[in-house]
């Protein structure tokens, strides 16, 4: 965890987003109510990349919350800075 951390801290994303980001994905994952494995294989069968689904779980996420937090990432993040918080929030599953 402490790794998890580590990687968290050093994303040019800032602690706040990086935190409304992943309490957007632990709320969907919870309320799917599979583990994310589960999802990950579904991905992996059908020839998706890693990246496609973190992508597409990002987007999947609460409409409301979401749409107000992606403009304010946009505002100082590019897509790979966004993909980089994604890879941590992952790594910590």
């Amino acid at each position: 965890m402490v790794g998890v951390l580590i990687m968290a801290a050093s994303l040019k994303m800032t602690p706040e987003h990086y935190a409304q980001m992943k309490a957007l994905l632990d709320d969907m994952f919870i309320e799917l109510g599979k583990p994310i494995g589960h999802f990950i294989a579904a991905y992996e069968s059908i020839g998706k990349t890693a990246k496609a689904f973190r992508w597409d779980c990002l987007y999947a996420t609460s409409t409301i919350e979401r749409e107000q937090l992606i403009p304010e990432l946009y505002k100082y993040l590019e897509d790979s800075h966004i993909d980089s918080g994604l890879r941590c929030y992952f790594r910590s599953r």
